[in-house]
């Protein structure tokens, strides 16, 4: 998927790195791949638009679960929204920002994790930026079959 979303990082002066080890989930492979192009998506059109800008993408086994993190170091979230951008239609201080969507990807992205019993989260950055952790059950061995 960050193969996917490269050109996009690129066209926005973001780098876009990952560090993806051997995982697999139990969950449909095209709800988890839609999960994870929204985040990387927003992450890149937060963070675009300075040098040095990055994103960084992390999927990693923990136990039982996989987890997958993404992370930006664009301008961030207020604290006081933090907590509502999986809210539907909610789109923050960004309503006249030609370059967000609907509204809509953070709120499909939690019922998709949250249908194949995960969790999905966004914390605050020290510095500035933002990091989603999605948590989903792991599918046998790492690398096994699985989303």
């Amino acid at each position: 998927m960050c193969e996917l979303l490269a050109p996009l990082a690129e066209a926005g002066g973001v780098d876009l790195e990952a560090a993806v080890e051997p995982a697999a989930v139990l969950g449909d492979r095209r709800r988890v791949e839609q999960v994870v192009v929204n985040l990387v998506r927003n992450a890149i059109r937060a963070t675009a638009g300075g040098a040095g800008s990055r994103v960084v993408v992390t999927i990693r086994r923990e136990g039982e679960a996989c987890e997958l993190t993404v992370t930006d170091d664009g301008p961030g979230i207020p604290a006081p929204e933090l907590g509502r951008v999986f809210e539907r239609f909610y789109r923050g201080g960004s309503e006249r920002d030609e370059r967000t969507g609907s509204g809509l990807g953070l709120t499909i992205a939690r019922r998709i994790v949250e249908g194949m019993t995960g969790t999905i989260g966004a914390e605050a950055v020290d510095g500035g930026g933002v990091r989603f952790l999605v948590r989903l059950p792991a599918h046998g061995e790492a690398g096994t079959d699985g989303a």
